[in-house]
Order: C-alpha cells, then sequence, then structure tokens
C-alpha cells in the first residue's frame, strides 16, 4: 500500500479544517446541540454546497463527487477533531451506501441527488447490532414476535399513495407496506427527512428482515429526541403506528450482507473520527500544561506529566496507523484476513516491505490476539519481550529512549517539540527498526505469519483468491466489500476508541481542577468515547468478534 495521501486527499482534509475552525468552536458547538435539530443547520449546508460532504463518497451519476471510502474517513477525522455535531455519520455513511446498494434505479435517481445536494437527511433506523461488528447480525436483533422491534405487513394495492420519493420499487404491482412497533437509539432520528428501517416481514422473531423507506414526516410516525451522553451525538426513539412505507430495493435482497458490509465501512470511519478526537484532545492538554504553573514552573515539565503525555502520544499513533490502513484497505477493497498469496502479501494485507511504510506493525491485529498466538509462545498480555517494541511500548533497553522518554524527549512531553515528537512517538531513525518496524524474520512471525500459518488467521481460499488480490467489483454502486465481515475495520475501531478514552482521562486529570468541571471541553470528548463504546460495542467485543472473523484461534489438523 501506498501510505501517503494523494494532492486531492490533503486538499479535502485542509480545506475542511479551516471551515470547521472559522464555524465550529467550543461556543458554537454548544449553541448547536441545544437546537431542535441537534445540530447547526447552516454550517451543515455550507459543508454541502462548499465541500460536497454528504455526496463525497457518491457517484457523479447521482451527483455526488465521486471519492471512496478512504476520504470519506479522512473526513470524518476532521470532523472527529472538533466533534462537530452534524448529520454526516447518519446520512452518508450509513444511509446513502445502503440506498446505492439496494435501491432501485428509481430510488436512486430520485433519492441520491438530494443527498448528495444536502437538501435531504436519512438515517438508519435499526439497532447497531445490525453491523455486525461486535458479532453475527443474522438472527433476531430487529426482534419480531415476543421480541418486539418492528414488525412489517403488506398493504392492499389500493392504500398505497403514490409519491416519487418513496417510488414502489421495481415496479411491482402489490401495494405498500404497513409498520408498526418502536425502535431506540436512531442517530438523527427526531430530524432526519428520512427513515431506513429495518423490519420483520414474517410476523416471528428469526423471519426475513428488509429495509423500508418511511419519510420524516408520515402519518403515525412519532420522533422524541432522546437525551443522550454524548449531546453532539443525537439520538431519537421512533414508535411507528400503522405507518406506510416502501420497500427498499427489489424483494429478496441480502440485506444482512448489506448491513454487513456496511459495518465494514461504517468501523473506520469511526476509528477514523475517534482518532480526530483523541489527536484534538492531547493538543489542549499539551497546551494547557506549557501554561499551567506550579512551583514556579510549568507542570509539563515534571517528568510524570511527560511520561503521561508520551504514553497517550504513542498510543494515539498506533491507532491513527491501524486507522489509516483500515481506510485504505476500504477504499482498495481489500480482503478478509489478508491478500492473495499470488501478491506475496502478509495476512495483515500489506507486502513485506510496506510495514515500515504503514508506520509500524499492525498494533490493531496485534491487539485481537490479545498480545499474540499462543503458536509463537507470547503471552495474552502482550508479545514476548523481543516483540514489544513493534507493538509501541518498547522493550526495557529501549525504554529509556521511547517510552520513559530521553532528556532530548522530556523537552517535548512539556513542550512537544518536533524534535521530541520523533522520539516520544517511537523513535529516532536509528531505532526505527527495531522499535517500529521489526526486522523481516520477526515480521513474518509476527505480522505476516508463515504461509503455513495463513489458513489459521483467515486467508481467503483458492477460490476466493482472485477477488481478493484482484481488482475492484465492476458496480461501483455496492458496498465492494467481501462476503464476510473485515476484521480491519473492527479493529481499528477497538484501538481507536480505547486510545480517546485515554487521551480524554488524561486530560481531566491533568487539567486539574478545572478539568474536574462538568462543563470543560475535555468532558465533550470523555463522552464521545463512553456514548460510541455504548453505541457500537465495547472494545473487548469489537476485538473478539475480528479474532472470530478472522479465524485467529480456530484449531487446524
Amino acid at each position: 500500500m501506498d501510505a501517503g495521501f494523494t494532492a486531492e486527499q490533503d486538499e479535502i482534509r485542509r480545506t475542511l479544517r479551516e471551515l470547521l475552525h472559522k464555524r465550529c468552536g467550543s461556543e458554537e458547538l454548544r449553541a448547536a446541540v441545544d437546537t431542535p435539530a441537534g445540530h447547526d443547520l447552516a454550517l451543515w449546508t455550507a459543508l454541502s454546497e462548499q465541500l460536497g460532504l454528504p455526496g463525497l463518497a457518491l457517484p457523479e451519476p447521482y451527483g455526488g463527487v465521486g471519492c471512496s471510502a478512504t476520504e470519506l474517513a479522512l473526513a470524518a477525522e476532521e470532523l472527529g477533531r472538533l466533534l462537530t455535531p452534524s448529520p454526516f455519520l447518519a446520512t452518508a455513511v450509513l444511509a446513502a451506501p445502503l440506498i446505492l446498494a439496494l435501491g432501485t434505479d428509481t430510488q436512486r435517481a430520485e433519492l441520491l441527488p438530494r443527498i448528495a445536494a444536502g437538501s435531504l437527511t436519512a438515517t438508519l433506523a435499526a439497532p447497531a447490532a445490525c453491523l455486525a461488528l461486535t458479532g453475527d447480525n443474522c438472527g433476531d436483533w430487529a426482534g419480531g414476535g415476543r421480541a418486539g422491534g418492528v414488525q412489517a405487513r403488506r398493504a392492499p394495492a389500493a392504500s398505497a399513495a403514490p409519491g416519487p420519493t418513496l417510488a414502489p420499487s421495481g415496479g411491482s404491482a402489490e401495494g405498500g407496506w404497513r409498520l408498526y412497533g418502536e425502535i431506540e437509539h436512531v442517530l438523527d432520528g427526531h430530524s432526519a427527512g428520512l427513515l431506513l428501517v429495518a423490519a420483520h416481514t414474517g410476523g416471528f422473531a428469526r423471519s426475513r428482515t428488509d429495509l423500508f423507506l418511511v419519510p420524516g414526516d408520515a402519518e403515525g410516525l412519532v420522533r422524541v429526541r432522546q437525551t443522550a451522553l454524548d449531546s453532539t451525538r443525537p439520538l431519537a426513539r421512533l414508535q411507528l403506528r400503522d405507518v406506510e412505507a416502501r420497500l427498499l430495493g427489489e424483494e429478496g435482497a441480502d440485506v444482512l450482507g448489506a448491513l454487513a458490509r456496511l459495518g465494514d465501512t461504517a468501523a473506520t470511519v469511526l476509528a477514523c473520527e475517534a482518532v480526530g478526537a483523541a489527536d484534538r484532545v492531547l493538543e489542549l492538554t499539551v497546551e494547557y500544561v506549557k501554561q499551567r504553573e506550579q512551583f514556579g514552573r510549568p507542570i509539563g515539565s515534571f517528568q510524570a506529566v511527560k511520561h503521561r503525555l508520551a504514553d497517550v502520544y504513542v498510543q494515539l499513533q498506533a491507532a491513527r496507523s491501524a486507522a489509516y490502513y483500515a481506510a485504505w484497505a476500504t477504499g482498495h477493497r481489500e480482503a478478509v484476513g489478508g491478500a492473495a498469496a499470488a501478491h506475496g502479501e502478509t495476512a495483515g494485507g500489506l507486502a513485506a516491505g510496506d510495514w515500515e511504510a504503514v508506520g509500524g506493525p499492525a498494533t490493531a491485529r496485534r491487539e485481537a490476539v490479545g498480545g499474540a498466538a499462543a503458536a509463537h509462545g507470547e503471552t495474552a498480555g502482550g508479545l514476548a519481550a523481543g516483540h514489544r517494541d513493534a507493538v509501541g511500548g518498547p522493550a526495557t533497553a529501549h525504554r529509556e529512549t521511547a517510552g520513559g522518554l530521553a532528556a532530548g524527549a522530556r523537552e517535548a512531553a512539556g513542550g512537544i517539540g518536533a524534535g521530541a515528537r520523533e522520539a516520544v512517538g517511537g523513535a529516532a531513525t536509528a531505532h526505527r527498526e527495531a522499535a517500529d518496524g521489526l526486522a523481516t524474520a520477526d515480521r513474518e512471525a509476527v505480522a505476516g505469519l508463515t504461509t503455513a500459518h495463513r489458513e489459521t488467521l483467515g486467508a481467503p481460499t483458492p477460490a476466493h483468491q482472485e477477488r481478493v488480490g484482484g481488482p475492484a467489483p465492476a458496480h461501483p454502486e455496492t458496498l465492494g466489500a467481501p462476503a464476510h465481515p473485515d476484521p480491519v475495520g473492527r479493529l481499528a475501531l477497538a484501538q481507536a476508541l480505547e486510545a480517546l478514552r485515554t487521551a480524554a482521562g488524561e486530560a481531566i486529570q491533568l487539567h486539574g481542577g478545572v478539568g474536574f468541571t462538568w462543563e470543560h471541553d475535555v468532558h465533550l470528548y470523555f463522552k464521545r468515547a463512553a456514548g460510541d463504546e455504548l453505541l457500537f460495542g465495547p472494545v473487548h467485543r469489537l476485538r473478539a468478534y475480528a479474532a472470530e472473523v478472522a479465524r485467529l484461534f480456530e484449531v487446524t489438523v
């Protein structure tokens, strides 16, 4: 892979950062979350008209920019830096790709241009379990029967009111559908103009699940904004009382498969968003410890403060590497568990020579193992001493330089100067091979695994080799992911959420008395970390399911 960004990607990030810096400060953010919509409507209009943010990953024929999921993730990183409240996640990341993947030609032509223009916001009204982030999304996650949830039944053809927005799918002679039930914790559910509601169509818990289009002003729909832990991520409860709806796409479509593939992209976007938030809260903390004085000197000059900030920085950079790789892999439709053997790539999806370009080993994959595979004699808490350098917690011999900070690096933890960042993050050029990259022999053992182990890691079977290592699918309107969930995004999300939680927690501690004030901005970042874990899965379950998908602990004979 190419670890660098293109000029276009850098321009997207720069332009978005400049606009948000002017329009989304602390006061503007707090004012926006208190509005009925839960976000700044004028800012969303500006993001739509000036940057085309809602249609960033939509094809140009539908009014989109035509970028990949990589650009979508990089935009999320900038939005995450300032915790910008917007319909971006619900509309551009969750709803639009589903319409693109499952919708009929008529539905795409009617809905996607409006979404790309920013005139229509949409959201997915389904439990987060439908994205298969922490477990298989088959089963009764959407409710049904005694389990509750949302039920769908056919309505007589005469009762189906015509309308271009919810045009009948595929020209079917059947009537519409009627939905009844309740669902909670719907992102932007109180304000979205269009709802993609997941409902069971058979009247019992394990019947077929389909997606239905429901306008925000539909008769019988009751929307109540809920009090959320993270006020920058508005949630709502939806009650559907015999609400008229239209099926998204054709009957018989692989809805659960599309939702699971959407989970790959959503995990990557959320990971980059969390990395942006962690980066910003670390910046705020460094600025504070450089100014706050105690005993006649800045508290950032104290060794204990330096070490804590250095640990946060190392964890952040590990999360950034994992998130960027997930963004690259998602954008290039990388395969589960690794790339094709024909290209000589390792089980993590990178060629051996690419590991140093990424900025370090695949920390996220090691996290899933719990440290490393038992077959390599490594402990459950981490890698063996010989491999610790790769994880970002250097071996004892290097701790003075990378983890504990040498004298030259100590200036950085109080100030984080350019020269010190290299030492804090992982290390001077002379130590990069040992602390950041692993030698070729270690790389094969720890990150790539030998050919004999690839089957255990979930490398593709010969029948899938062409899809794994070959070009992208011919139809860009599909979600473009493999048939099974890709563990890369889930591992990146786990790493990023953990980094954000750590960075925000340290920020509260190091800000002292003012940091413990509930109204301080650092609490918003802490709530974002906690809220995302509650919504999209605890870190340990993200890692456990990624390990299961990659078959890391599967015993083979």
